[in-house]
């Protein structure tokens, strides 16, 4: 395998270091990124990206790791396995992906097991604490057919003045990615990883407490459990012999349909979710909340707003919606709609990334348009920079 190396990712790693506070000492010198030949990025067509291992004494940082890369990865180049999909397929099984993220052999096994092209894993470590050692973020690119490593690179996080450690991280791990989001993927109509694990984690996705009547399937054949078969299936019909545990499995997940289908007296679901429910079955006009950007940047320093949005969706599966982002307005109508499109897509690739399929989503880059508050103030310039989501009710 041919490799070439990019010194210009060693570059930026360095000025970075550099620019780290005087106290603190610098990190270790890091590896020079490695990239293979481009044909060999765009054959991964069809992705796994496991949560990062997360070795730093600041929480979250392997999610914000984790959602950073997945929202950069063009989803029409390239297929990513939801991450959430990933954690409820393998639930109680010996793929179980731990909260602190997964393992180097853990995230090939995986990958392996959904039949994925390619696994893409790392870690942040370190201390995010003034005066200690910083944090370092790495990431590997590996080939799931003879686990032939693709890319590798690891760089400091310096924090810079008044900036924060997930917006830092964000920030790092991106252009550290760079010279491999540049070459991965090329569209094409192939399908991809095992159709039965895709089918079950729509089923999960749709049904809740689907995942528990749904497991995924053990590397090896375990044996069965009658007790647990049994508290599966709520009220099977009569049969002569036991079905095997695979059969009462998939009888599980498809009452669970059924009866998800069927008028329910109260439901369930938390206040937040069922009022995004309420929205996208009456096709209305709404703010999406808890979504930030980092300025007029694609990193996203809150986007809770979009997982809800995408479990919205999964509830009503028929609904189709429009995102409108509006950046505030500064003069220049052509950069406000330049960057109001690249956050656009932004949500776009994240929503792919939780499981709403790319069909079902429009962009629109409103620019500076229509502000609600006054761009005088910092109050109301953040109040102009928003998203929006058009609820199109099922075409």
């Amino acid at each position: 395998m041919r490799t070439r190396v990019s010194r210009a990712a060693l570059g930026v790693a360095l000025a970075a270091a550099c620019a780290a506070p005087e106290r603190a000492p610098a990190p270790p010198p890091q590896a020079e990124a490695t990239v293979v030949a481009a044909p060999e990025l765009a054959k991964v067509r069809c992705l796994v990206v496991a949560p990062f291992e997360d070795a730093s004494d600041r929480p979250r940082l392997g999610e914000v790791a984790t959602s950073a890369l997945v929202s950069s990865i063009d989803p029409e180049a390239t297929r990513v396995f939801p991450v959430e999909d990933l954690r409820r397929l393998f639930r109680g099984t010996s793929f179980e992906i731990p909260s602190h993220g997964a393992s180097p052999r853990l995230a090939i096994g995986v990958a392996e097991k959904v039949k994925a092209d390619a696994v893409l894993y790392g870690s942040v470590e370190g201390s995010a604490q003034k005066g200690s050692g910083g944090l370092v973020v790495s990431l590997r690119l590996q080939a799931t057919a003879g686990r032939e490593v693709l890319f590798a690179n690891a760089a400091p996080v310096p924090v810079q003045p008044g900036e924060q450690v997930e917006v830092a991280l964000r920030r790092v791990l991106l252009l550290a990615a760079r010279p491999m989001l540049l070459k991965l993927g090329s569209p094409g109509e192939r399908t991809c990883f095992d159709p039965e694990l895709v089918r079950r984690a729509r089923v999960m996705r749709a049904v809740p407490g689907a995942a528990a009547a749904a497991p995924a399937p053990e590397p090896e054949p375990a044996e069965p459990h009658p007790e647990k078969a049994a508290a599966a299936v709520s009220a099977p019909p009569p049969a002569p012999a036991p079905a095997p545990p695979e059969a009462q499995a998939t009888a599980a997940a498809l009452a669970a349909a059924t009866t998800a289908a069927a008028p329910m007296k109260a439901d369930p679901r938390p206040d937040r979710h069922a009022e995004l429910v309420r929205r996208l079955e009456k096709g209305e006009r709404f703010v999406l909340d808890d979504v930030e950007f980092a300025g007029r940047t694609t990193v996203l320093v809150q986007e809770d707003g979009i997982g809800d949005l995408a479990r919205a969706m999964g509830s009503v599966p028929k609904a189709h919606v429009r995102v409108e982002v509006f950046v505030d307005p500064t003069g220049h109508a052509q950069d406000d709609a330049s960057a109001s499109m690249a956050q656009a897509m932004a949500v776009v690739r994240r929503l792919v990334s939780l499981g709403v399929a790319r069909e079902r989503i429009a962009q629109v880059a409103k620019g500076g348009k229509d502000p609600v508050a006054s761009t005088f103030t910092a109050k109301g310039r953040a109040a102009n920079r928003r998203v929006e989501v058009v609820a199109l009710k099922g075409r």
